[in-house]
């Protein structure tokens, strides 16, 4: 595949014009005002058919599907509620703030332990 995106599969919701489908951004997160997720499930692409009876229905079904694999399998809805009491929206958000919030600690201890990098430490 040749990319014209500048990019290789990064999500941005305007990679939607590649000469297939699945080379699109949008093909795999689909998101949009309702939710984000690939429908794998019966009534979507069926991809679920494929796996074990009692893991098929299990995965079917958004209330007994795995929270980590929710959005491989539904469409989830921005306002769905997930067992933190948050909705999908709001987890997210709450998830990317922690990912924040542990790169600045990252940054903390880096500037902290920079002074003796090897590095530093040969060029004094």
């Amino acid at each position: 595949m040749s990319c014209i995106y500048g990019h290789h599969y990064g999500p941005g919701p305007w990679v939607n014009q590649a000469e297939r489908a699945d080379w699109n951004s949008v093909y795999y997160h689909r998101a949009d005002s309702v939710g984000i997720g690939f429908d794998r499930t019966t009534k979507g692409s069926n991809a679920v058919s494929q796996y074990f009876p009692p893991v098929r229905d299990q995965f079917n079904t958004i209330q007994t599907c795995p929270q980590p694999l929710l959005l491989w399998f539904h469409h989830v809805s921005w306002e769905y509620k997930l067992t933190s009491g948050r909705s999908f929206w709001e987890e997210l958000c709450y998830k990317y703030a922690g990912g924040v919030d542990s790169v600045r600690q990252m940054q903390k201890t880096w500037n902290s332990v920079q002074p003796l990098s090897l590095r530093n430490v040969l060029n004094t």
